[in-house]
């Protein structure tokens, strides 16, 4: 099925086992919605604005929400599979166990979230930022991280297996992080002692 939104606020409601498919959503604001084992497949949202919002177990499939803001929004397992997500700015977000594996958060912030244990493999994130948040045995095997900043983070036990690094900049807690790759291990980025 495929539709348009256009200026629309959709709060306050629950949206369970839904498919959503190749549709467009500009200037769309959810607000204190439940998003619960649903499927949003080829999405192109302008202008979206998620806040207060419950994501547990939704996919997001080849969905390109580029700019597109998320606050206080919270989850277990959802997905955001290889997802457009450039520029995106998530703030005080929980989603413990997501997966953003193949996604493009290039310019994207991270700002007081929680990510533990979240699968960030393969995604492009150059510029992107991370601050004051927990990525704890997150996944970033593989991933592109050419000129990320991580600032007061907790990243304990990070996979960064393959990882490119660039010019990485960080004063993260980078305690038992998992590089396999020698050139990070020689690299002061990774010192397990900071």
């Amino acid at each position: 099925m495929n539709f348009r939104i256009v200026l629309c606020a959709l709060r306050n409601c629950t949206i369970t086992q839904c498919g959503l498919i190749k549709n467009d959503w500009t200037d769309v604001t959810l607000g204190g919605v439940k998003l619960i084992s649903s499927t949003v497949d080829h999405l192109r949202a302008k202008s979206l604005h998620i806040y207060d919002t419950a994501l547990t177990g939704a996919i997001f499939f080849e969905a390109t929400m580029n700019g597109s803001t998320w606050h206080a929004v919270s989850g277990r397992h959802c997905q955001f599979f290889r997802c457009e997500l450039t520029e995106s700015v998530w703030r005080s977000v929980s989603l413990p166990h997501a997966s953003f594996k193949g996604a493009q958060l290039r310019h994207a912030s991270f700002t007081e979230c929680c990510m533990l244990g979240t699968d960030f493999s393969n995604i492009a994130a150059h510029h992107a930022v991370f601050y004051g948040s927990d990525i704890s045995g997150s996944n970033f095997s593989h991933a592109d991280l050419t000129n990320c900043t991580f600032t007061k983070n907790c990243a304990d036990g990070v996979r960064v297996h393959g990882a490119m690094v660039g010019q990485l900049n960080h004063d993260a807690t980078w305690r038992n992080v998992i590089p396999t790759d020698e050139r990070l291990l020689a690299s002061e980025r990774f010192d397990p002692t900071r």
